[in-house]
């Protein structure tokens, strides 16, 4: 019986070979930590075959106090060091399939006063875009304690969730002030999501409990201002107010994202470019085929091997998040340079522009 196999996920394996290859690097730049704590998960594949480029739609997510009964863990009662962590993640409900990155608040301490509830003000705005404007696509936002138990070893635990609706019946951003109601938070991790029994919509389902008496005060609403910079920022990554962005100006005071500004550029010329694969091009490709196989848990493919068909090299600048703009890309060939007494040949490796006449330059926000 032939073996019936998946399309190759490029993205995905690129992800891996990214890692891989920070891996095998050894000690890690700052450029490198930077690239690979930024990598992301990629939406499932069916979104991704949507025909169609969708304009991307910018947010702000403030994130105000958590208060209530979510506090009371009976799993906390021999915990030192008591915080408290919000982690936001994006689900789609449809395909039940997380995706993006989750972004994770400074842990907060939890404040009582004689007379009102306990409460934990965390006062942090976050940023993000995405194109994605299906009613299924939510942000998920978890009740994290992080503490220590009594020998001194960290302990991390799932308190409760939120679900906040990014887009409407239509397709159109959501616009939540959620001043005096509050977000309601359910018993439970996100990964309760997963399970076939939790089908949208979700706030109806009655697999989910609520944790009566508790609220997460939060405002989410578009913010066009973020489009001027979509450019230097993935889409489906939250970033906080306080993270630094490479090619967006540092505010002396206040939020750098409220209405972003760009820095100057300056014109990079990269010349005499040279490529050395370590131990050869042979050996490297031959690897590079390996881990695209395991990847996929495909060993046999029809009787036919993978093979490079074509080789190319890709030159953008990248600020750590993504590329800041469309990737040039030249034709890379192997020759034979045979040296003056040698016995034998070594390979040079030659590009040639996509486009005849093109020289490879590039803008980058100056630092």
């Amino acid at each position: 019986m032939p073996m019936k196999l998946q399309p190759i996920d490029h993205e995905r394996s690129s992800l891996v070979l990214s890692c891989e290859l920070a891996n095998r690097g050894g000690r890690m730049g700052e450029w490198q930590r930077a690239f690979v704590q930024n990598l992301s998960v990629p939406p499932h594949n069916q979104r991704r075959r949507k025909p169609g480029l969708q304009e991307s739609v910018p947010f702000q997510c403030v994130l105000k106090q958590l208060e209530g009964n979510v506090f009371k863990q009976r799993a906390l009662g021999n915990m030192m060091d008591v915080e408290f962590q919000l982690r936001l993640s994006f689900f789609d409900a449809a395909y039940r399939h997380f995706f993006g990155k989750t972004w994770r608040s400074a842990p907060k301490p939890l404040r009582t006063a004689p007379g009102h509830p306990p409460v934990v003000i965390f006062g942090e705005t976050v940023y993000f875009h995405m194109s994605l404007d299906h009613p299924s696509i939510v942000m998920v936002v978890e009740i994290v304690a992080k503490a220590r138990r009594q020998d001194g070893t960290p302990q991390d635990l799932s308190c409760g969730f939120g679900v906040l609706r990014l887009f409407n019946s239509k397709s159109e951003p959501a616009n939540l002030g959620l001043k005096e109601k509050g977000l309601n938070l359910y018993h439970g991790t996100p990964r309760a999501l997963l399970h076939p029994l939790l089908q949208d919509p979700i706030e109806k389902n009655k697999h989910l409990a609520v944790v009566e008496g508790s609220h997460l005060q939060c405002s989410l609403q578009p913010h066009p201002p973020l489009e001027a910079v979509h450019h230097l920022l993935p889409e489906n990554i939250p970033v906080s107010s306080l993270q630094r962005i490479p090619g967006i100006l540092a505010a002396h005071e206040g939020d750098p994202l409220q209405k972003p500004r760009l820095m100057k550029t300056v014109v990079w010329y990269l010349e005499k470019l040279s490529i050395h694969l370590y131990p050869s091009l042979e050996k490297f490709e031959e690897e590079l085929l390996d881990l695209l196989m395991s990847d996929q848990d495909n060993s046999v493919l029809d009787g036919n091997a993978l093979t490079v068909q074509e080789r190319r090299l890709h030159i953008g600048v990248h600020n750590g998040f993504c590329f800041v703009q469309p990737r040039k890309w030249w034709w890379w060939f192997q020759r034979l340079r045979w040296l003056k007494g040698a016995g034998a040949g070594n390979p040079e490796l030659l590009l040639y522009p996509a486009r005849r006449g093109s020289r490879l330059s590039y803008e980058a926000a100056s630092t």
